[in-house]
């Protein structure tokens, strides 16, 4: 049971160290090379040698621990996009030198939806995509000239936002997806026609 103990504290304590940090975070089955996927070229017997992601850990608790058969223990990690959850479990089991596996994985908060806005399969519907997009970008409400022009695949006036929004048509619909380039707000993917 000492033992146990000190392992749990050693579990902490790699779990303190990686909070708040940015680590590499690698996943070498789940990615492709060349047009193939990892996992098949594991499978053909062919070495894969993938290099690690840079990725953010912002915070890691400990919910529970379970001591049956084996030690159980339920985590919360807040992490940037890109983070392998199961590499995390493999590196904290590596620290400890017992072997560590995911044997659940409940994804709790993709920017800006949380479980909050998840329902269950029985209830499941649709939402609007425009209030929907609108939550993961910035919009610009477009007049009917506007959206006419998208139609064509034509560059609007400059948006006042950088990176990718959408356009809104005064109807509430989506027209586009639209990013400023050389000749003002480009249409990269148009949804009116």
């Amino acid at each position: 049971m000492i033992a146990q103990r000190f392992r749990m504290k050693q579990f902490e304590c790699n779990i303190n160290l990686k909070s708040g940090q940015s680590c590499r975070s690698q996943a070498k089955y789940l990615r492709n090379i060349g047009g193939e996927r990892a996992y098949d070229l594991v499978r053909e017997g062919k070495e894969v040698d993938l290099p690690a992601r840079e990725v953010t850990i912002y915070s890691i608790e400990i919910l529970e621990i379970r001591h049956d058969t084996f030690v159980d223990i339920d985590i919360d990690v807040e992490c940037s996009s890109g983070t392998y959850i199961r590499s995390i479990a493999r590196d904290l089991g590596d620290a400890l030198k017992v072997g560590g596996h995911l044997t659940a994985l409940r994804r709790t908060q993709v920017d800006p939806f949380t479980l909050d806005h998840a329902t269950s399969i029985e209830d499941c519907r649709v939402l609007p995509l425009a209030s929907t997009i609108g939550a993961l970008m910035p919009v610009r409400e477009i007049d009917m000239m506007e959206r006419n022009e998208l139609t064509f695949g034509r560059a609007l006036t400059r948006s006042t936002f950088d990176g990718p929004g959408v356009a809104i048509a005064p109807d509430g619909e989506v027209a586009a997806i639209i990013e400023n380039r050389e000749h003002g707000a480009q249409p990269l993917t148009v949804f009116v026609s």
